[in-house]
């Protein structure tokens, strides 16, 4: 029958040997556990220490975080979605317009707003030059200026406006033409306008007070161009007024 082997009792090495592993396995993990609280700061943390895996989700929040310290290098590619950024945050400067084409209902919408609006337009009509066939004659010995001075004339714009140009001479009388229907001043209303006209006492400086009659005043004024009595030499260029509705 095999004989027991009866152990012996550790020498006492052994014993401080095993005591000695024990403090060195448990002893760190209770201080660890007895730190205070606080006690540990960024001193004590070694550089890069801390990894991404450590931090717990949504731990570093926005106000955490340095003016700037995130910049566009740091972001994954659609990081940032739409409803993530405020109202009005992308300003045009922000904007790369090359990735922006234009709205093709809106393209559409211009092209056939543009093309309303000038086939609504009537071409801009010739002057009509007082004293040619067809056309208002001069009253009171009026006449055109000779030599390169513009002939007396008017025509109306597409807005109604009613534009004078050129000059006469040697008029007996105020008045020098009458403007014929729809190129009138408004129904018993008499406008006023500068001219430029030399002789007589209300020319003064050159520049004078013309009047231009609206129907219904009196019957030999209907349209009436009325300049200052005793002028010698008028001009027109310039006088522009709206005509009768």
């Amino acid at each position: 029958m095999r004989k027991r082997r009866k152990l012996g009792r550790p020498s006492h090495g052994t014993v401080v040997a095993y005591l000695a592993l024990f403090v060195a396995l448990g002893g760190s993990a209770y201080a660890a556990k007895q730190l205070p609280k606080n006690s540990v700061g960024s001193p004590q943390i070694k550089k890069n220490a801390v990894k991404t895996g450590d931090i717990a989700r949504n731990a570093v929040k926005a106000g955490k975080l340095a003016r700037e310290a995130v910049k566009a290098g740091k972001l994954a590619k659609n990081a940032v979605p739409t409803n993530r950024l405020r109202d009005n945050a992308a300003t045009g400067a922000k904007v790369n317009e090359a990735t922006l084409g234009t709205v093709p209902t809106a393209q559409t919408a211009n092209a056939a707003n543009t093309a309303n609006v000038a086939n609504s337009l009537a071409p801009p009509e010739n002057w009509h030059e007082v004293g040619t066939p067809g056309e208002p004659g001069f009253l009171n010995s009026w006449s055109n200026r000779p030599g390169p001075s513009e002939t007396a004339a008017f025509y109306k714009d597409q807005e109604d406006v009613v534009h004078l140009r050129g000059g006469a001479e040697s008029g007996t009388a105020g008045t020098v033409f009458r403007l014929p229907v729809g190129y009138r001043p408004p129904s018993g209303k008499i406008i006023e306008v500068p001219g430029s006209c030399s002789g007589g006492i209300y020319c003064g400086s050159g520049v004078a007070r013309f009047t231009i009659d609206g129907p219904g005043l009196f019957p030999e004024g209907d349209g009436a161009v009325l300049v200052p009595l005793g002028a010698t030499l008028i001009s027109f260029s310039g006088i522009t007024f709206r005509a009768e509705s």
